[in-house]
């Protein structure tokens, strides 16, 4: 289901347009992840995160400051800054293996998007409405 995330005062959860609606089915793990993520992006506090990338087999221990979440082309994505190579990212939630809440806390940029960061990622040509 395609739902997206934006912080904010006049943010909240949304989904795109002309998608058909299905129900969601999460095992137990999956729905304290969720929750998780869910805390850290609400309360901006960063979190450690054990992560595989698409060419490495082994994960990586990176903390990041997680900006929102939101399901794209049937994954969900979590945008976050990292702070391993100091800029923000894209994390495929599907690679991570572990996360671990943390006491440190973070300020997201004012009137960031998700959303608007994951597509002009992968389609660079894409203009916001």
């Amino acid at each position: 289901m395609p739902i997206i995330s934006e912080p904010g005062h006049n943010g909240g959860y949304s989904l795109l347009n002309n998608f058909i609606r299905t129900p969601l089915f999460f095992d137990l793990e999956e729905k304290k992840s969720l929750l998780q993520w869910k805390q850290a992006v609400a309360n901006e506090c960063s979190v450690e995160i054990e992560y595989c990338t698409g060419y490495e087999g082994h994960p990586k221990r990176r903390v990041v400051d997680p900006y929102g979440m939101l399901y794209w082309n049937n994954k969900w994505y979590t945008v976050a800054f990292c702070h391993l190579r100091n800029e923000i990212r894209s994390f495929k939630v599907d690679r991570i293996v572990n996360i671990i809440s943390t006491k440190n806390s973070f300020k997201r940029p004012e009137a960031f998007s998700a959303r608007e960061f994951l597509q002009k990622t992968y389609y660079p040509m894409w203009k916001a409405n």
